[in-house]
């Protein structure tokens, strides 16, 4: 039995239901959900039926994952409670939930592809520090997201992972990050300021693109980050270099950031930059990398 079919309902005289090896039930807006095990991934879950009554979801101690597709859609869900037993959540697992503002993930090590697509509700997102993947899309479209906390562990940010997040302010990229994938912060308009960790080497088509307000790029890597150049929709290269498609050889991860910026690298590297494909087109660089406080992964 797959785990969609496993998903199926089946109804217990006393308002409880089974999903898998989990119980289910809906009393007065809250749906709870009790056992120990593996939640089922669904292509519709069987609370669907009540979605637009769904006000909070209460997760109990003893999942350990939120499977696919779980509640996305739930447009009157205000409150999530995840337990520090989830160690996933799983794609489109609360994709397009609109009315949650903020959420606190206790433990979890992986999120999934679309895993909070469209939950234009969201202000903040609180990461434990153990988070190793999170997936494409991820955060993308959540326009009143204003601050971020990027994991300690990961290093790479995905394709499209906070595309869209238009109240976003500020990025710090912690040290352990290596590779920023394409369009990765695209279309955060109001992004002005980026802090690129010390082993970020690469870094994908359209990852800023249209952040027209950045002021400061601040860059800890005494090597320059190898930029992709070429078309923001073009197949993702399996390997870490520059590549360059004739034609449209524009564009890249800084195409819509101005110039005359200051670029703050490392004492001793400015050259490098200088002469580095892509970076050569900044004009004002300096090594005056202090002014970044770090708090919580966070730019102050």
């Amino acid at each position: 039995m797959s785990l969609v079919t496993a998903g199926l309902m089946c109804s217990c005289d006393n308002g409880v239901n089974k999903t898998g090896p989990l119980t289910w039930k809906f009393k007065d807006g809250t749906l709870t959900i009790s056992g120990q095990g593996v939640m089922p991934n669904y292509d519709i879950a069987p609370w669907d039926k009540h979605k637009v009554d769904i006000t909070n979801v209460l997760i109990e101690y003893g999942i350990e994952n939120v499977g696919n597709k779980a509640f996305s859609g739930l447009m009157s869900l205000r409150k999530i409670e995840i337990p520090s037993s989830i160690l996933s959540i799983g794609d489109y697992a609360f994709q397009g939930c609109i009315g949650l503002t903020s959420i606190t993930i206790p433990s979890t090590l992986t999120i999934g592809d679309y895993a909070f697509e469209g939950c234009v509700g969201l202000t903040s997102v609180d990461f434990p520090f153990n988070v190793t993947s999170i997936g494409k899309f991820a955060f993308a479209n959540c326009r009143n997201l204003t601050s971020i906390s990027i994991p300690f562990y990961l290093e790479v940010i995905k394709e499209s992972t906070f595309e869209g997040c238009e109240n976003l302010t500020s990025v710090f990229i912690p040290d352990r990050v290596f590779s920023i994938e394409r369009n990765a912060f695209a279309n955060c308009e109001r992004l002005e300021r980026i802090r690129l960790g010390e082993r970020v080497s690469f870094i994908g088509v359209g990852a800023f693109k249209m952040c027209r307000r950045i002021s400061r790029i601040s860059s800890y890597n005494s090597v320059p980050p190898k930029i992709e150049i070429g078309k923001d929709d073009m197949p993702i290269s399996s390997e870490r270099t520059i590549v360059v498609v004739a034609g449209d050889v524009h564009k890249n991860a800084f195409t819509h950031i101005p110039k005359n910026i200051p670029v703050s690298v490392p004492s001793g590297s400015i050259s490098a930059y200088k002469n580095a494909p892509v970076w050569e087109k900044f004009t004002n660089f300096d090594t005056k990398l202090l002014f970044v406080t770090v708090t919580a992964g966070t730019l102050e």
